[in-house]
């Protein structure tokens, strides 16, 4: 056994453990028992000594194959949650660790002296928490009676030594700096919560039907009541759009289909080649327009269709076309 993924999983199954029953009494995955007997993942030292404890083999022989696999001394599960669960095994006396063995037992024991739930519990065991937040640690600092200084990580205690170690002049100089940095994230998060709070910008557009609107002439008149008002996202709409029209059929597909709204730039002419909104003879119509020019017949305008099962729209003397605008796109 050259590996300590070999190793965890010999000892494992030396114990009588599936990976799943492992991962779930240190408060894990099943996945992470998985990737570190599979060398996928090196363990964090937390799930190291949570795994000695509950399988009771030496940590040295787990990590470097150092010494034997069995640990002689007698772990104690209570110790083994309590030190896991404030990372400051090194600061506890004796006295303390056999106060707090007698005192919890179990995880649920823990969770409901200090009014947590067990999965928070389990968090901070498995390492999913870095760090004990400061109404976590005093709740648990008032539901053990523990100093408070104990349930702080090990890197918050080395930053208030070396606090308290400073003269006036330095723990001036550290409040300056500390309370500028704390200025500046409660700018940040106040910012960032502005700008979610703020309401996205809309834009309210007329949209016409175009069954209701053929034989109008006009989709712009005031008078025109064959219409909604709907408002939109502001991006949704192109911003030269001057009114929507909902296209009913399928003479446009599959470019345009039927129900989509066409947002329509209101001008008089557009080029051959675009697709535009027409009254012709006093109904509407949503279709490409094409103008060809010869010797022999002269310029032929004629509306097309981008559905095959109609034909192009031709005009006969005494038609009256009306242009009414541009289709910008569709939504």
């Amino acid at each position: 056994m050259h590996s300590l993924g070999e190793r965890l999983a010999h000892a494992r199954q030396h114990r009588s453990f599936s990976q799943l029953s492992l991962a779930d009494d240190i408060g894990v995955s099943r996945g992470v028992i998985s990737n570190i007997e599979n060398g996928r993942a090196e363990p964090q030292i937390i799930v190291v000594n949570a795994v000695c404890q509950t399988l009771n083999i030496n940590k040295d022989w787990l990590l470097d194959g150092v010494g034997a696999m069995e640990n002689k001394a007698k772990a104690s599960k209570s110790a083994r949650v309590l030190t896991e669960l404030y990372e400051t095994t090194k600061d506890f006396s004796e006295d303390e660790l056999l106060y707090l063995n007698e005192i919890v037992t179990t995880i649920p024991d823990i969770a409901k002296a200090i009014g947590l739930s067990d999965s928070t519990v389990r968090g901070i065991i498995a390492g999913k928490s870095k760090s004990v937040a400061l109404d976590i640690a005093s709740s648990l600092s008032q539901g053990h009676d523990v100093d408070l200084e104990m349930l702080i990580t090990s890197a918050e205690q080395r930053h208030i030594k070396k606090f308290r170690a400073l003269d006036t002049h330095g723990k001036k100089t550290v409040n300056l700096v500390l309370n500028s940095e704390y200025e500046r994230i409660q700018l940040q998060l106040a910012m960032r919560e502005e700008q979610q709070q703020e309401p996205p910008e809309v834009r309210e557009m007329k949209v016409y039907w175009e069954s209701s609107a053929a034989g109008l002439g006009n989709y712009l008149s005031d008078c025109d009541s064959n219409y909604d008002m709907v408002t939109f996202l502001t991006e949704e709409v192109p911003s030269d759009a001057d009114f929507g029209i909902r296209i009913s059929g399928d003479s446009m597909e599959p470019s345009i289909y039927g129900g989509a709204i066409a947002w329509v730039e209101a001008t008089p002419e557009i080029s051959s080649g675009e697709v535009g909104i027409f009254v012709l003879n006093g109904e509407s119509y949503c279709k490409e327009l094409k103008i060809v020019s010869n010797k022999t017949t002269g310029k032929v305008v004629s509306l097309i269709s981008h559905n095959d099962k109609y034909g192009p729209i031709s005009f006969r003397e005494g038609d009256v076309l009306k242009t009414v605008g541009r289709v910008l796109s569709t939504s």
